[in-house]
């Protein structure tokens, strides 16, 4: 493989620390202010869009670059890290690489416009309004769900852009398709690199200790009283955050369907309404009198956060599985030439590294990056080094 020195490689902890070499690179003219393409390895796309908490006027100075970096990354999350880059109008061109166990988004190349609507709210659409439908369909129920979807004849300013979806075959190969793609995109321009390291290995750390305290068949009710469907994720959840707040589980059932709130229930929050009380009952309702409760093992608040996240990916790679999928990043990479910049996140602190793999995966993944960049690591995960 190729040997080139070419810049540093920024290993972060939280995966939006990334934002903080990206942008200060970009402030101070090392790295171009746009054109850039994005080549992430992720389980996860990291692609929300800054909701109502970010300050007033933040997405408007995104758009306008009249922003401050530090507060951009400030405001940033796991999450949603990636769209301030695409808004600004510094990345025009998203490759997102998982693996099999990854299901987020239907694998595909698709123009979207990220924009912001009248209400001042940054929104994803698809470019194509013809397309709408499909886009929607196959990559746009990961906006909608947190209310984040919209029609592009609704954005008031909007910016062009591509995503293209690939995902590793188990048990490793990439197919031909979605690697002539990724060379293509790398090969047009300047491009980043960002490599989560629980791409090859990925933990949903509520869901796995969920399981281990109540079993794999309560989480699967869990996890399909939590799926919105078709539906907005947001009312949905909230409507069950709300009866978990509410202890609503402690009164006769006919009596959940009384409260004020019930008329907004969905139909699909309504066909699970009998699940989530049956478990809501049966781990809280009626508590031995003894000193320990089930709430003190496992609080509703806890169970609340296991059901939001019960959809997020869960595999724990097993040796050959490192080992395939890390030769099969090597062999892609060895194919695209070199990027202007190398991001890694470890995702200790979040536990989506299982902790058992976590320093076996990073140091490989450093030789890896070492010994097709011989770049110069640079650690700004000091608060959760491995």
């Amino acid at each position: 493989y190729q040997r080139r020195v070419h810049g540093n490689m920024y290993v972060v902890d939280c995966h939006h620390d990334a934002l903080k070499p990206i942008l200060e690179a970009i402030h101070t003219q090392v790295l171009p202010s746009s054109g850039l393409s994005l080549l992430h390895f992720d389980s996860h796309p990291d692609m929300a869009c800054f909701g109502p908490e970010v300050p007033k006027g933040l997405v408007g100075k995104l758009f306008r670059r009249k922003y401050n970096w530090r507060e951009v990354h400030e405001n940033a999350t796991i999450a949603s890290w990636i769209p301030p880059l695409i808004l600004a109008g510094h990345v025009a061109e998203v490759c997102w690489v998982s693996c099999w166990f990854c299901e987020q988004m239907e694998e595909g190349t698709y123009d979207l416009l990220v924009g912001i609507d009248a209400t001042g709210k940054m929104r994803m659409a698809a470019a194509n309004r013809q397309h709408e439908s499909s886009v929607l369909e196959r990559c746009g129920l990961y906006w909608k769900s947190t209310d984040s979807w919209t029609e592009s004849v609704k954005l008031t300013v909007s910016r062009p852009w591509r995503l293209h979806v690939c995902r590793l075959r188990k048990p490793g190969r990439l197919p031909v398709m979605q690697q002539r793609t990724i060379q293509r995109m790398c090969q047009r321009g300047k491009w980043l690199l960002d490599f989560d390291e629980d791409y090859v290995s990925c933990s949903n750390p509520l869901a796995a200790e969920f399981t281990s305290l109540f079993g794999s068949e309560r989480f699967d009710q869990l996890r399909n009283v939590y799926n919105p469907g078709t539906n907005e994720a947001g009312p949905h959840w909230y409507s069950l955050r709300r009866l978990i707040e509410g202890q609503c589980y402690l009164q006769p059932m006919e009596g959940v369907f009384q409260l004020p709130f019930a008329r907004r229930f969905s139909k699909r929050l309504v066909s699970v309404l009998p699940v989530f009380y049956a478990l809501c009952r049966d781990l809280y309702a009626n508590p031995p009198p003894e000193f320990f409760v089930m709430a003190d093992l496992f609080s509703p608040d806890m169970l609340h956060s296991a059901g939001e996240s019960s959809m997020l990916p869960h595999h724990i790679s097993s040796s050959q599985e490192v080992v395939t999928i890390l030769n099969n990043a090597l062999g892609l990479l060895a194919t695209v030439g070199v990027p202007e910049m190398v991001t890694a996140a470890t995702s200790r602190a979040d536990r989506y590294l299982p902790d058992t793999q976590a320093w076996h995966i990073h140091r490989l993944t450093t030789t890896l990056m070492t010994k097709r960049y011989a770049v110069e690591i640079v650690r700004l995960d000091h608060a959760f080094s491995v």
